[in-house]
């Protein structure tokens, strides 16, 4: 089974996965939430844009999403 399952990740290795990607960034955007918040903040452009709330509203999107995936199981 561990020999397939190494196979598999080994074709696929070349291949951009999306998912994963986004998991990825996710992880980071967590990690560094509130300096992310704070840079934005101080920021005149992104304050105009109002990219802070947008940011929260992602990192909520993909919390929700998550949960509901893991609810589903």
């Amino acid at each position: 089974m561990n020999a397939h399952l190494a196979e598999e990740s080994r074709k696929y290795r070349n291949e951009f996965n999306t998912n994963l990607a986004l998991t990825e960034i996710y992880k980071y955007a967590k990690r560094y939430r509130s300096q992310v918040v704070i840079a934005l903040e101080a920021n005149p452009t992104a304050r105009r844009t109002q990219l802070h709330h947008k940011f929260e509203q992602v990192i909520a999107l993909v919390e929700d999403n998550i949960y509901e995936c893991c609810s589903e199981a």
